[in-house]
């Protein structure tokens, strides 16, 4: 039986770790502009959490976990984001972003369960796939 609470413990380690790494890292970049090393935090924290988490997984799988991960953040982001003051045409742009990164989610999702990559896996991992990176969350208003 997994424990959630095995589970968010390592999920919480991993992002701390992952946090600063990335905030180190990027640092030692000072000739990027601050968006630049906003997207660069980003990036690098979410390769450095997988790192730390799946370091049984070869290089091509952690990437179509990164992959998974950015699709689901962007449909997160998208069906969550407030539609309040927006007018047809903007409602329409937003739902047809929203279809093509649910597609991207769909896709990278599809890759990840057909891979095998799950065979490798420990059950503490596996969880936290289908926690973290598999479940799309919805706030309600």
């Amino acid at each position: 039986m997994i424990k959630q609470s095995d589970c968010e413990s390592l999920w919480g380690a991993a992002c701390e770790y992952a946090q600063l790494a990335s905030d180190k890292f990027v640092k030692e970049w000072p000739h990027w502009s601050e968006n630049e090393k906003k997207m660069a935090r980003e990036k690098t924290r979410e390769e450095m959490q997988i790192h730390f988490l799946f370091p049984n997984l070869q290089d091509g799988e952690r990437y179509a976990l990164l992959a998974l991960k950015f699709a689901n953040k962007s449909v997160s982001l998208l069906v969550n984001s407030p539609t309040v003051g927006l007018n047809d045409e903007q409602r329409k742009d937003r739902e047809f972003k929203t279809t093509e990164v649910e597609k991207l989610f769909l896709e990278a999702k599809s890759h990840v369960l057909a891979c095998g990559l799950f065979r490798k896996l420990s059950p503490v991992q596996q969880n936290i796939i289908q926690d973290k990176y598999l479940n799309i969350d919805f706030q309600l208003d």
